[in-house]
């Protein structure tokens, strides 16, 4: 029986702390990049650091680009980074629909808070979006790309454990053959990370002449990249499980020798595991 203003109010207050994005986050939105899907061929997609948007989160944390790299946020996080580049069906053409028979890129990635060992791991998707004429998505996104956990080492960028901000992985080539029809007007491309007990940062295989270069190409209608996936290292640096082995055999042939020095040896002597143990020995 009482009055409205006679009644007690609960009054609150919503308090968002923590919402500032890594402290190396742009906040620039890319301009976008109109693309037109071949019938049939290979379309090169621009990447490169300024070609990337991270999805911010409100409640903090989140992805972000860095000087030089992209970083997949926080330990425990689901985060996503959209690429500027909207691809769509030819509009001069009857085509309805496009054949997308294959992805090929190269990356380099490292590490973050290596001191959480064990699994799960960071690791990251590139998936394809398909957008309506509405500019809804109309279909569920397809992973063109799942890579594989990343160990807390040894390319990590953490100091304490050997590394550093730069200590990038060896370029990995990325490559899956597809058999997917497009039938949506247009599409978009987006990676998203998966960060597990750990964070990663992701770099194209040209540091530092290029960042974030990724040399991502999408292949239409019959047209295929080499099939497999491989790991190819420059100057002459060993490929796939090799690099880990001649790390092993230096770090048994030396007692008490870290992985990070073995590495570095093998990389200054141009993956010759000969004169990497010969340059350890003597120094």
């Amino acid at each position: 029986g009482k009055k409205p203003s006679q009644l007690p109010t609960l009054r609150y207050a919503l308090l968002l702390e923590g919402c500032a994005p890594h402290k190396d986050a742009t906040l620039t939105r890319p301009p976008m990049h109109a693309l037109q899907i071949p019938e049939h061929g290979v379309l090169c997609i621009p990447t490169g650091l300024a070609n990337f948007f991270p999805r911010l989160r409100l409640g903090g944390g989140g992805p972000s680009l860095t000087c030089r790299d992209i970083r997949s946020g926080n330990p425990g996080e689901m985060s996503y980074v959209d690429l500027a580049v909207r691809l769509g069906l030819p509009t001069d053409s009857s085509v309805s629909q496009a054949l997308l028979t294959g992805v090929q890129f190269v990356y380099r990635n490292l590490c973050g808070y290596s001191n959480a060992t064990g699994s799960p791991g960071p690791k990251f998707q590139l998936r394809l979006v398909q957008v309506d004429a509405d500019g809804d998505d109309c279909d569920t996104p397809l992973v063109l790309f799942a890579s594989p956990e990343l160990d807390a080492a040894p390319f990590c960028f953490d100091a304490c454990n050997g590394g550093s901000p730069i200590n990038y992985s060896p370029e990995i080539v990325a490559t899956r053959a597809l058999n997917e029809t497009l039938r949506c007007q247009s599409a978009r491309l987006q990676l998203v990370f998966i960060n597990g007990r750990r964070n990663m940062h992701l770099q194209g295989a040209d540091f530092p002449q290029k960042l974030v270069d990724l040399e991502l190409k999408l292949f239409f209608g019959g047209a295929e990249p080499l099939s497999g996936a491989r790991q190819i290292s420059p100057r002459g640096m060993p490929r796939d499980g090799q690099l880990q082995a001649e790390v092993s055999f230096l770090c048994e042939a030396i007692p008490d020798l870290e992985q990070n020095l073995a590495l570095k040896a093998l990389v200054a002597n141009g993956g010759d595991v000969n004169a990497a143990l010969s340059a350890l020995m003597s120094s």
